[in-house]
C-alpha cells in the first residue's frame, strides 16, 4: 500500500513548517521595508498623475495661445498695390 500524504503525522509536520515559514516572513524587516517603499512610490505616482490631469487644460490653452500668436506673426503683411510691368507711370 502507498503512503498517503494526508495522514495525521504528515499534516502536523506540514502545518508546523508552514507556521514557521510565515513567522519568519512576518519577522523579516526587509520585506516590510520593501512594502513600505512600494506604497510610498505608488502614492507619489498617484499624486503626479492627478497633478498632471489638473493642469492639462491650462497647459493646452497656453500652447494654443502661443500657436495662434505665432501663426498671426508668420502671415505676410498686406502690401499696397503691387507694381507690375504694365502699370502706368504716376
Amino acid at each position: 500500500m502507498e503512503k498517503s500524504i494526508f495522514k495525521n503525522q504528515d499534516t502536523i509536520g506540514i502545518r508546523r513548517k508552514g507556521r514557521s515559514f510565515f513567522r519568519g516572513f512576518l519577522n523579516n524587516a526587509q520585506g516590510s521595508i520593501a512594502i513600505e517603499y512600494s506604497l510610498i512610490g505608488s502614492l507619489v505616482a498617484v499624486g503626479i498623475i492627478s497633478g498632471v490631469g489638473a493642469t492639462r487644460e491650462s497647459i493646452t490653452d497656453t500652447f494654443s495661445s502661443i500657436a495662434a500668436t505665432m501663426s498671426e506673426l508668420s502671415e505676410p503683411a498686406p502690401s499696397a498695390s503691387p507694381i507690375t510691368a504694365n502699370s502706368p507711370d504716376p
